[in-house]
């Protein structure tokens, strides 16, 4: 094994050594049973691509008035006060 050096804030520490301290584990045994489950979920395509592919779509029943000749705020305004 080797020993790696990270940075984290102190929220995340507190959050790992919770969960570290409720399953009777290390806050290393914690960082890296997640490393292995994100490495895991990875499938080689990466985070941006799963969500990009789940969420292609979501908004097909959406009614969006056309856009017109407003700018591109004044659109994004519009749609957000609906």
């Amino acid at each position: 094994m080797l020993r790696t050096n990270i940075y984290l804030p102190e929220t995340q520490v507190r959050a790992v050594d919770e969960v570290a301290s409720r399953q009777g584990i290390s806050r290393s045994e914690v960082i890296r049973q997640w490393i292995d489950d994100g490495l895991a979920h990875d499938h080689g395509s990466g985070l941006t691509d799963a969500i990009i592919d789940e969420s292609f779509g979501i908004l097909r029943d959406l009614d969006v008035p056309p856009r017109g000749q407003t700018s591109r705020q004044e659109h994004l305004d519009n749609l957000w006060r609906q």
